[in-house]
């Protein structure tokens, strides 16, 4: 109706009218929890949608029309508003604790280089944390490459993976190792050397889940007590 030229002049079926009359009071009433102001308006404009003339004919009332049509359009944003955050709730729902504590803050402010490069560097802090557990004694704790190498090498790892396939644990526990390597050389050290990196929102929220699952895949891995 709102893109029908000359509107105002034509009459509604009144079954048109009962129809809408009584949709509209429904979004009224289903809203009334969550936006009372919205819901008056709405109720009102439903209200005064309609005018009869001393024909009976029914006429469209365009201030009531306009009403009407901008709180459908608000509610319809809302609702694609929300069901985003639903969206981005679930899906950090997902991410490792460590990484959400490390990074989501940053993240949803906007800074989406700096919540990647810390979602990394907290995944480097964890792995001292277990290359300590594994060493206790050691003076001189090694960082980044050299950490991970140590760490997990399939020559002779002090962290092994855990692996459910029979006669792949050597495979897996070499891929574990060049993905945990890669990460602190290729998404971890950027930082260091340059301030202007720029990541998108969606390049961003892949490398935290990159750096979920490494943080997951740390957490399963046992000493090597050989």
């Amino acid at each position: 109706m709102a893109n029908t030229p000359g509107i105002v002049n034509m009459a509604i079926e009144p079954t048109t009218v009962a129809s809408m009359s009584r949709d509209l009071a429904g979004v009224a009433k289903d809203i009334q929890q969550i936006d009372p102001a919205l819901s008056r308006n709405l109720s009102v404009a439903a209200s005064n949608l309609f005018c009869s003339n001393g024909f009976g004919q029914c006429f469209i009332n365009p201030f009531a029309l306009g009403q009407s049509v901008c709180a459908l359009d608000y509610l319809v944003g809302k609702s694609i508003s929300d069901a985003n955050i639903s969206r981005e709730n679930d899906m950090w729902s997902c991410i490792h604790p460590k990484i959400v504590q490390s990074s989501k803050k940053l993240f949803v402010d906007g800074h989406y280089a700096q919540a990647a490069v810390d979602a990394f560097i907290e995944f480097n802090d964890q792995a001292k944390s277990r290359y300590k557990e594994v060493n206790p004694g050691a003076r001189d704790v090694p960082d980044g490459r050299d950490l991970m190498n140590k760490l997990l090498s399939p020559k002779r790892p002090m962290l092994l993976a855990q692996c459910d396939v029979q006669g792949s644990e050597r495979d897996y526990q070499e891929g574990l190792h060049q993905m945990a390597s890669g990460a602190m050389a290729a998404l971890r050290n950027p930082k260091s050397h340059s301030n202007e990196e720029e990541l998108t929102k969606e390049e961003a929220m892949r490398r935290l889940m990159f750096a979920s699952l490494l943080m997951y895949k740390l957490d399963e891995c046992s000493s090597n007590e050989a």
